[in-house]
């Protein structure tokens, strides 16, 4: 390889992510690159870790996080770096940091430690974040409570198409600004008071931009698979891929609803 690498770490069994069997293989690293894979036994560089016996893998991406605004207070996210993890996804359940315009409110624990803080637009938000300069990737969604408790506040009413518009600027002005899709909490206020039409809209801003759509499904219990139904129906009608968060049936009386949980799936 050309350039002298920063860092070279020898004698590992390398997991890929590929799906590959492990292989003892090096690995040379150039700034925040990997440059190379395999056998590497004259190569120097300023940092040499010994990888003998020990399993050398990409950082592992923790899909659902809710690590929006603790990274703000503490960005080394030692408990994530411990377990590996180099990549947070944040903005789950319909909650995200952004966008936060009046009335809408953050998680009251979210509150109590930003206090200090103020932002409004996803761009404001993530230019704190690279303020803070953490040690784990963050990767945005846009948050429909939020979203939503900005634009209706929190009252049990269907939105009006002026107000569905209005949600869809932001959201859309969210994407542009660094969110890659839109979450919702179906089952949390005021997300539950959602119309279908609502989400069919705000999904398919999303999905034009490329945007994932995840989901807190608006039931885990006895309604369940009308609650899957209804993922599905909004993906397939925005072109949205679809990510489903926390599946599972909740009470002993729900249980056999796993199967045809999967089954619909």
């Amino acid at each position: 390889m050309p350039t002298t690498p920063d860092i070279v770490i020898r004698g590992g069994l390398v997991l890929d992510g590929l799906g590959h069997l492990p292989a003892k293989a090096d690995v040379a690293i150039v700034s925040d690159r990997i440059e190379t894979i395999g056998t590497l036994p004259a190569l120097d560089a300023p940092v040499i870790l010994d990888a003998e016996g020990a399993f050398v893998c990409p950082g592992f991406i923790d899909v659902h996080s809710h690590s929006d605004a603790y990274i703000l207070v503490e960005p080394s996210a030692a408990s994530k770096i411990c377990q590996g993890v180099t990549t947070e996804i944040v903005g789950n359940c319909g909650a995200s940091a952004a966008p936060k315009f009046d009335p809408a409110k953050l998680p009251a624990d979210w509150e109590t430690f930003v206090q200090h803080v103020r932002w409004k637009s996803m761009d404001e938000y993530l230019s704190l974040v690279r303020q803070a300069a953490p040690a784990v990737n963050i990767f945005p969604l846009t948050g429909h409570n939020i979203l939503r408790g900005g634009v209706t506040g929190y009252v049990d009413r269907p939105s009006t198409e002026d107000e569905i518009r209005l949600m869809g600027r932001r959201l859309a002005q969210s994407l542009e600004q660094g969110s890659h899709g839109i979450s919702t909490g179906l089952i949390y206020p005021p997300g539950c008071f959602a119309t279908h039409e609502e989400l069919a809209a705000l999904v398919s801003t999303a999905a034009r931009a490329g945007g994932i759509y995840t989901t807190h499904l608006r039931s885990e219990s006895y309604g369940l698979l009308d609650a899957i139904g209804e993922a599905i129906s909004l993906a397939r009608i925005s072109g949205a891929r679809l990510q489903i968060s926390h599946l599972k049936t909740s009470g002993q009386a729900n249980w056999d609803l796993a199967d045809r949980a999967l089954d619909l799936i």
